[in-house]
């Protein structure tokens, strides 16, 4: 193929939809708002349609036809070369193509590689929502009558350890320093809000239990999964509501929420956030009120000159108007469970207590 030769391939391959309907006519029928066309295959002899035509780009894969039948597929070229028994060259001329355009061919590439990665990202996501179902049943089913007492002592009562369908495995494998080490854990799942209906289990946290070596945190997520914020009550937007608790973790998130009389939505961050996906939600509540572990408070040795506690900074990062900061020397949940305050006790606190970010 000389330079005058060199077509525009890019702007004919989305020719596709309009070239097989201009040559075969209506579709027997059309699906996917439109996108996908449905015909009686021209290739070979069928009674039932299984020629489909995919009109646009998607998961990656630009405008193409495929045949459910016989197997035929290909772009639009393809086609109008089997249908008009022509060459390459002819058929690219009878769509009208036009010389080789760099601009088109850099957007469409562009657009195939956003495609891809959208594929990838879904696929992720659906990865991580059946990894965290299949192992959050398989604990959930574990949970017995002493693991019941267990999550008491934690100040989770049956009723809502069934809520939350709080779980156990007697044998955890994390990673510690250089290697592994194994140690029994309650399972926490994080819920998925749904707008009121059952949802479907995102992530999965361990708390695991027993002595643990110098260092290693009691807190860790589902290998490959991330990290997530924890919504006490997952049937309430995390976005509804006026007031909202901020602690660290889903067990002091459950306490505190038990604590209020499920008066207001109770949200537990974890240490660290991948992204700050959750804070725009969290910036719609009329009041905020953070109550971090009294850790948090304490400047790290090899802090950077710009370090300021874990709660003023998360403050700056929700709008300082609006969000207070209760610091006290205890946890949270310890907090709780040590004083029973009831609801209008715990709620005077987040009130009387809470000082302004400095």
């Amino acid at each position: 193929m000389d330079a005058k030769q060199r077509f525009d391939l890019i702007t004919l391959k989305d020719k596709l939809g309009q070239e097989i309907e201009h040559r075969l006519g209506p579709p027997a029928l059309t699906l996917a708002n439109s996108t996908e066309l449905i015909y009686l295959c021209p290739l070979h002899s069928e009674n039932t349609p299984s020629f489909h035509v995919y009109t646009l780009a998607r998961d990656g894969h630009e405008p193409h036809y495929m045949c459910y039948g016989c197997g035929a597929h290909g772009d639009v070229i393809k086609f109008v070369q089997l249908f008009d028994r022509v060459d390459f060259i002819e058929a690219c001329k009878r769509l009208g193509a036009e010389t080789h355009n760099p601009d088109a061919a850099a957007a469409y590439k562009q657009r195939m590689a956003e495609q891809r990665a959208e594929t990838r990202a879904r696929r992720e996501k659906n990865r991580e929502q059946f990894l965290a179902a299949h192992v959050w049943e398989t604990y959930y089913r574990q949970h017995n009558q002493s693991l019941e007492d267990l999550w008491i002592q934690h100040g989770i009562p049956p009723k809502y350890q069934d809520f939350w369908q709080l779980g156990y495995t007697p044998d955890k494998t994390y990673a510690y320093q250089d290697g592994f080490n194994h140690a029994p854990a309650l399972t926490i799942p994080f819920w998925a809000f749904t707008n009121g209906r059952t949802g479907y289990v995102q992530h999965l946290q361990y708390r695991l239990l027993g002595d643990l070596p110098p260092g290693a945190g009691k807190y860790r997520f589902e290998d490959g999964m991330g990290t997530a914020a924890f919504v006490a009550d997952y049937r309430q937007h995390p976005g509804d509501g006026e007031d909202l608790l901020i602690v660290e973790g889903g067990k002091k998130a459950m306490v505190m929420w038990l604590g209020l009389g499920q008066s207001m939505q109770v949200i537990g961050l974890p240490s660290m956030l991948d992204d700050g996906d959750s804070l725009p939600d969290l910036r719609q509540f009329k009041r905020r009120y953070v109550w971090l572990d009294p850790e948090a408070q304490v400047r790290p040795k090899q802090a950077s000159a710009g370090w300021v506690p874990a709660d003023v900074a998360l403050s700056r990062a929700l709008g300082q108007e609006g969000t207070r900061l209760i610091r006290e020397t205890l946890k949270p949940d310890d907090w709780c469970l040590k004083w029973q305050p009831t609801p209008n006790q715990l709620r005077q606190v987040l009130s009387v207590s809470s000082i302004r970010c400095p």
